[in-house]
């Protein structure tokens, strides 16, 4: 494997950009959309704390990605996708419909890890619907 890269995506609340020289992304998504197809090098994503309102989807051609939050303050990806209403944040060709794509966080990916972030189905409860976070 070669060496590894760092990306920042900046907090909802403060914008950071070009922080120590490290490329910085507006929204999680942008910044896996900017990991290399097929990439052998570990791209740690380094998430601002804060709630981050988005579906996240890492595709099987986007590997070795680390998503790591803040350990001191909460960072959190939410969405509120259901298995019968899913509001996409991307082409529904790429993500697909049903309980296994109405995932906040859908994770296709090889060699993923994830630290100190909370992933929330934020849909509210409905009887006979599922709602998925991973």
């Amino acid at each position: 494997m070669g060496d590894r890269r760092v990306l920042l995506v900046a907090s909802p609340e403060v914008a950071i950009f070009g922080y120590d020289g490290v490329v910085s992304f507006a929204s999680v998504q942008d910044t896996v959309d900017a990991v290399p197809l097929n990439n052998q090098a570990r791209t740690i994503i380094r998430i601002g704390p804060g709630v981050h309102r988005q579906q996240v989807h890492i595709p099987k051609t986007k590997n070795f990605i680390t998503l790591c939050g803040s350990p001191i303050k909460d960072t959190v990806i939410c969405w509120d996708n259901t298995t019968t209403r899913i509001k996409y944040t991307q082409s529904s060709q790429e993500i697909g419909t049903g309980t296994l794509n109405s995932a906040t966080v859908i994770v296709e990916g090889d060699d993923f890890i994830v630290e100190n972030v909370i992933f929330k189905n934020s849909a509210p409860q409905v009887s006979g619907q599922q709602q998925q976070s991973v």
